[in-house]
């Protein structure tokens, strides 16, 4: 998604690279006038060429009308209040706070955030003895936390307070880089040729972040605000659930069998080969979607290739099985059904994640392409050093 940073220290107007943001002309223009949503919080101002903004009961829902000066202005005609979204001018605010006049919408959703946030002495705010109307301004994106995201064709705008929990953060980050270490781990083990063991760490532990996620968009709102986005979390999480929650039942009524294949060689082609990489992966968007909010993140990359990678490496040996006339019927439609899924949401991460995350249609484009060729010809590279990997430790054994 196409972005512009914005100076956090600057008050009162918004600034990039120490320039001042103007709305009546220039690319914020032009960007207004072409993208269907626009997001603004402390850090960055983000448009959408892509994706349908999903209104939850998080975000208060109030008229703003184009505005001379200002992004918008949020405007109540009895009696008349009036209040100027980001004005490029100066920033104004009455001696007495007590005498302001603000639409109902705002004063409500003003109460609800405990007041006004505007109080440090940087803020640059000019008092004025005559105005008294309500300017939102830098101050209010840093001290109140506020985010806002204006629907230019409808002339809507939609205001929240984030709210940030750093224990939480810590947490979901340490639990992130621990299932890619275990997706490392997995990594190691087919090129080796080995079928990776069962571990609570690589399924338990993505079923219980499947159902966290699920659980959490069903009962509570989501802090997702493209609905195609929702739609990704959901198939990750269905994903990822499904898929860990078979390989749970599978280890419950494992055999000795079974425990005796893995880490071997001969597991390699097994029906449980490569079986946790695809939801390890999963249950890493899904916490990149709790941790980001947004699907835009450097890693998204990462995981589509990984995940790629992964799906052409389970389709060779998908071909392999089929090869065998001494392989089960039913494992043989049991694998095609998994490689079906997986190509389902390999499709997903492709037609939506890159999608929303893409600046234009020819970013991602290329993307598109070079996703696929890195997938393709990684997992080609992976099958042929494991059959090496393999063939090499017969010959040992004879």
């Amino acid at each position: 998604m196409p972005f512009v940073s914005i100076n956090g220290n600057t008050f009162p107007n918004l600034h990039h690279d120490n320039r001042k943001i103007e709305w009546n002309s220039g690319p914020m223009y032009e960007m207004q006038i072409s993208c269907s949503t626009v997001k603004i919080n402390r850090d960055r101002i983000q448009w959408y060429d892509y994706g349908t903004f999903h209104p939850s009961r998080l975000w208060r829902r109030m008229p703003c009308e184009p505005a001379r000066s200002a992004l918008c202005s949020i405007v109540q005609d009895s009696p008349p209040a009036s209040v100027l979204v980001f004005p490029t001018g100066p920033v104004e605010v009455p001696v007495d706070v007590d005498q302001l006049q603000l639409p109902r919408d705002f004063s409500s959703f003003m109460l609800g955030t405990a007041g006004l946030h505007c109080n440090r002495p940087t803020s640059n705010r000019m008092l004025s003895f005559t105005d008294n109307s309500y300017e939102i301004s830098m101050c209010d994106l840093v001290d109140g936390n506020f985010e806002l995201v204006l629907e230019p064709d409808n002339n809507l705008l939609f205001i929240r307070q984030r709210t940030t929990d750093s224990w939480a953060i810590v947490a979901l980050s340490v639990l992130s880089l621990y299932l890619f270490i275990k997706t490392c781990e997995h990594f190691i083990q087919l090129v080796h040729g080995k079928r990776p063991c069962f571990a609570h760490g690589s399924i338990t532990l993505p079923f219980v972040v499947a159902l966290f996620s699920l659980g959490k968009l069903a009962f509570a709102e989501s802090l997702l605000i493209i609905q195609e986005e929702i739609t990704l979390q959901v198939v990750c999480g269905a994903y990822a659930a499904v898929h860990t929650g078979v390989h749970l039942l599978r280890h419950l009524r494992r055999t000795d069998t079974d425990d005796a294949s893995c880490g071997s060689d001969q597991g390699f082609f097994s029906s449980a080969g490569a079986a946790a990489v695809g939801p390890l992966i999963a249950a890493q968007v899904l916490l990149s979607l709790e941790l980001n909010q947004t699907i835009d993140t450097p890693f998204l990359s990462i995981y589509v290739s990984l995940f790629g990678l992964r799906n052409f490496l389970k389709f060779l040996n998908l071909v392999n099985i089929h090869y065998q006339r001494e392989t089960n019927p039913n494992t043989k439609l049991l694998k095609t059904l998994e490689a079906l899924a997986d190509i389902f949401v390999f499709a997903s991460l492709i037609g939506i994640g890159v999608r929303v995350a893409a600046d234009s249609r020819e970013q991602y484009a290329a993307e598109v392409v070079g996703l696929c060729m890195i997938s393709i010809l990684a997992g080609t590279l992976l099958h042929q050093v494991t059959l090496l990997h393999l063939v090499q430790s017969e010959k040992i054994e004879k």
